[in-house]
């Protein structure tokens, strides 16, 4: 590319990133919501395409073919409306007060040290359980007639279950990921980018994430295979590394 191509393009990103910042100054609730929607779809899609491709070739060394197998390879379109739902609401509006609380109980105003740590803690403490464990609630209740009470007898069960195999070790795995994204999160961004910079880590968590979420719950063996930091949840590991999952949900 020439060098009036790459000035070009700078041109382009600076200008679009400078609306973006006055959006987010004067409309920051929109602005993220919007930004944390488009995020959680784009993530949970490259959660599913690592999934579909890990799904086509175990049907190859199988040999097994047919059209329930080239439904399951293409795109879940109901899974990535929900998530664009999820992304939107918590990612995006959850989040954005969430951090505006933190804000207001741990002022960045002439923070130390000691006062990141605290807030960091006190974030994951809070926030990591009920995130994480509401996601999963949404993740099988799509495959459940919650407007019946037998339906919604039987995903409460199923969320019950995929808690104790997941809850534990995804909290676990939170930490590992959080702790020091937020450490730099509340001590070098500004206020008004932080759930920017956090939607750009949960584009990351959120694969990992949906892998974890969607993968149907099985009680564990023993109590250390659920809560010890698996991403496994006590299931034998896929190909790649990661336990199998199914798109079907719970």
């Amino acid at each position: 590319m020439s060098s009036n191509g790459m000035g070009w393009l700078s041109r382009a990103a600076a200008n679009a990133w400078k609306v973006y910042g006055a959006n987010l100054r004067s409309h920051p609730m929109r602005t993220n919501v919007a930004t944390a929607s488009i995020l959680t779809v784009l993530s949970d899609g490259v959660a599913q395409g690592f999934d579909r491709s890990r799904q086509m070739a175990q049907q190859e060394g199988d040999g097994v073919r047919g059209a329930e197998e080239e439904k399951r390879a293409a795109l879940d379109v109901w899974r990535s409306c929900t998530m664009l739902g999820w992304g939107g609401v918590v990612n995006g509006g959850a989040v954005t007060l969430w951090l505006g609380f933190l804000e207001k109980i741990f002022p960045s105003q002439g923070q130390t040290l000691g006062r990141v740590v605290q807030k960091i803690v006190f974030n994951q403490a809070c926030a990591s359980p009920w995130l994480n464990g509401g996601f999963f609630g949404v993740a099988t209740a799509r495959n459940h007639n919650v407007a019946s009470a037998a339906g919604r007898e039987q995903w409460l069960a199923a969320w019950g279950s995929k808690i104790r195999q997941d809850l534990p070790s995804t909290v676990c795995w939170s930490f590992a990921v959080w702790a020091p994204a937020h450490f730099v999160n509340f001590l070098f961004v500004p206020p008004h980018l932080r759930v920017v910079y956090t939607n750009m880590v949960f584009f990351s968590w959120t694969v990992f994430l949906s892998y974890v979420g969607y993968r149907p719950p099985v009680e564990p063996t023993s109590q250390e295979d659920g809560m010890s930091c698996n991403a496994s949840g006590g299931q034998k590991l896929g190909p790649v590394g990661v336990a199998p999952v199914s798109l079907g949900g719970a």
